[in-house]
């Protein structure tokens, strides 16, 4: 009986032969690099705006510019979700803390709106009255 061990490069020294970015849902994309030594890293990256074909291209684009062929010790240090949100730090995409303050903001006005609204119909039926009335 014989056994064989095959030890490749280690992942310091692989370099990024592929990265591209996946779009998984409205605000959740996904990091996908190949190194040279057959590895595949994933990572999943949250951002605060919806996801679109184009600023996933776009994004994914910027991404290969900036690391492929490189290793991952000297561009990535292990941390792809780092240089995706870089990328797309590229694209003003907003954070989550600010995203989420502009939607309640947004949630206010809006009931704010719906409100003057409601006021304005009272108002127009009270006046169609009154001058029904004359």
């Amino acid at each position: 009986d014989w056994t064989a061990v095959v030890v490749g490069p280690s992942i310091d020294q692989a370099t990024i032969r592929s990265v591209q970015i996946v779009d998984l849902a409205s605000h959740i994309g996904m990091v996908v690099a190949v190194l040279s030594n057959g590895v595949i890293e994933k990572r999943t990256v949250e951002v605060a705006t919806e996801l679109t074909p184009g600023i996933v291209e776009d994004a994914s684009r910027r991404l290969v510019q900036a690391v492929e062929g490189k290793t991952l010790a000297e561009e990535v240090s292990g941390n792809a979700k780092a240089v995706a949100k870089s990328a797309l730090g590229n694209l003003d995409v907003v954070s989550r803390d600010e995203f989420d303050a502009q939607k309640a903001v947004l949630l206010r006005t809006r009931a704010r709106v719906e409100q003057l609204e409601a006021e304005i119909e009272t108002l127009l039926t009270k006046l169609d009255e009154l001058e029904k009335n004359k």
